[in-house]
């Protein structure tokens, strides 16, 4: 278990360099509060900064906590850190009570302190907290319902008096939203994506920072809302020029590359990321040379399937090896070999066992019939079987009878013929 750290200790904001001085008798876990609840005069710079930019440091150790007290008062008097509210230790005095109630006074977050309504009954409430106590219910689920993260509280709806836009669940879906390069509005997102032909998520995605464009347009919320637009300078570079390492042949892109050659571009990218040694019996690499990853062999080869090129017949050890011999992609050959598409690279493709399994060959069950005769008719039938369906009697009667156990059977007498 690890040891507490009792003492006073100082936080420090990197950017304006103003400070907060405190005691604590777990000094580690007091950090961890204040990570997550500043002090009140510093709730605006972590809000703006970040906790990335404080410092938190330990100023003294004090083993007895009764130096507590007067350590920390002594730190206040001789640092005078901004932060602070009170200037001595523990105890506070009557002004610095009055300026601490006011300071929180005015930061009551606006959203809980405003009256909200139950749309069935009718009834109005000073705040969040008190409709969660009138309903038995909690702040966090009057506040989901009037944030549209849940339907109904308790089975009641809630919204603001004074005429905030609550957002109801409707509300979030139904978002307007504008394609830039066409000016067109769509009152929906799904609509936006249905009129261009792609994935809802992905007009998403461009709202929301986590992609540049989607179907090559840019997006924003077409109601003022504003949207997480990614910026257009952190975009990498799509387009780096190649290098055929044989021939010297450089190539603006991997695309145009692939298509001088007569290959596909995933075949030319895994040769420069070191995926593939050769594509078309020559090595690429990048021009900057900054991205390029040498080639280290395929590890996939160890676990490939032998594949035979049905027009050219061709054995090849893996899949990779056949999709580099061709230029083509290994996907392609894969979906061949599974019945996906017909063929790949021009060709039929088949998998390949090098040491194929014999087939077993069935066995026929060893027949016990033996051939019977009927005395009194002279009949032969190849099996006892064949004589009582011949007669429409049951093949165990004429057993019986074949082994002495009855005199007949179907009123005759029978006997095994012998050769």
């Amino acid at each position: 278990m690890a040891k507490k750290i009792v003492g006073i200790y100082q936080i420090t904001c990197v950017k304006n360099g103003k400070r907060y001085v405190g005691q604590s008798k777990d000094i580690k876990r007091r950090f961890n509060q204040h990570k997550r609840k500043p002090p009140a005069r510093m709730v605006e710079d972590f809000e703006q900064y970040g906790v990335a930019e404080f410092e938190f440091k330990i100023l003294e150790e004090c083993p007895p906590p009764e130096e507590l007290d007067r350590k920390e008062t002594a730190y206040i008097n001789e640092l005078h850190p901004e932060y602070n509210i009170r200037t001595e230790g523990q105890g506070m005095s009557d002004e610095g009570r009055e300026k601490l109630r006011k300071l929180n006074t005015g930061k009551k977050h606006p959203e809980t302190s405003k009256k909200v309504k139950c749309v069935e009954s009718g009834e109005i409430f000073s705040s969040q907290k008190a409709a969660a106590e009138a309903y038995n219910t909690t702040t966090s689920s009057i506040s989901n319902v009037l944030h549209g993260k849940q339907v109904t509280v308790a089975g009641f709806r809630f919204e603001y008096v004074d005429g905030s836009p609550s957002e109801t669940r409707e509300n979030r879906l139904l978002k307007p939203v504008r394609c830039i390069e066409t000016g067109n509005i769509f009152p929906t997102v799904k609509e936006a994506a249905k009129s261009v032909g792609i994935n809802s998520r992905t007009i998403s995605a461009a709202l929301h920072g986590q992609s540049f464009t989607a179907a090559g347009c840019h997006w924003e919320f077409a109601d003022g809302r504003p949207a997480n637009i990614r910026p257009e300078e952190t975009r990498k570079p799509r387009r780096k020029p190649v290098r055929c390492i044989e021939t010297g042949m450089v190539y603006e892109s991997i695309r145009a590359a692939a298509n001088s050659i007569g290959v596909c571009s995933t075949t030319i990218g895994h040769a420069v990321n070191g995926r593939y040694e050769k594509v078309s019996g020559c090595h690429w690499e990048f021009v900057d040379k900054r991205s390029h990853k040498p080639y280290k062999g395929n590890p996939q080869q160890k676990r490939g399937k032998v594949v035979r090129c049905v027009e050219t017949n061709n054995i090849f050890k893996t899949i990779s090896e056949a999709a580099i011999h061709v230029g083509i992609c290994v996907s392609l050959i894969s979906q061949a070999l599974h019945g996906k598409i017909k063929t790949a690279g021009g060709y039929h493709w088949e998998l390949v066992k090098e040491n194929p399994a014999p087939i077993p060959v069935k066995k026929l069950p060893k027949t016990t019939a033996k051939i019977v005769r009927c005395v009194e008719t002279q009949k032969i039938f190849n099996s006892v079987r064949e004589a009582a369906e011949s007669l429409g009697i049951h093949s165990s009667a004429i057993g019986h009878a074949l082994q002495g156990k009855t005199k007949t059977a179907g009123n005759y007498h029978w006997e095994y013929l012998t050769a």
